[in-house]
């Protein structure tokens, strides 16, 4: 689930929601979705950086989102890190 939010004329597209089912995790089905997605938002030419959230101690969701050039902008909301990938 994405949305789009702007910030001092800056664009962003929110991912709020990514889940692969456990049973189905660790098999490259998040890294396939997320590159397809990562592309289709590229494509869009509309957004200055994407913005996601991982829960705190999920290295698997870190080490993915970082694998694909996300990375932690400083920005922690309780127990959830932000992390940004920039497009311009």
């Amino acid at each position: 689930m994405q949305r789009d939010y702007e910030d001092n004329d800056k664009k962003f597209c929110v991912l709020d929601q990514f889940m692969i089912d456990k049973q189905h995790q660790g098999k490259g089905f998040g890294r396939a979705a997320m590159k397809l997605w990562l592309s289709i938002v590229k494509n869009k030419k509309k957004y200055d950086s994407i913005i996601l959230c991982y829960i705190e101690g999920d290295e698997a969701a870190r080490n993915l989102y970082s694998d694909l050039g996300f990375n932690h902008n400083g920005d922690v909301d309780e127990d959830e890190i932000q992390m940004e990938y920039n497009l311009k």
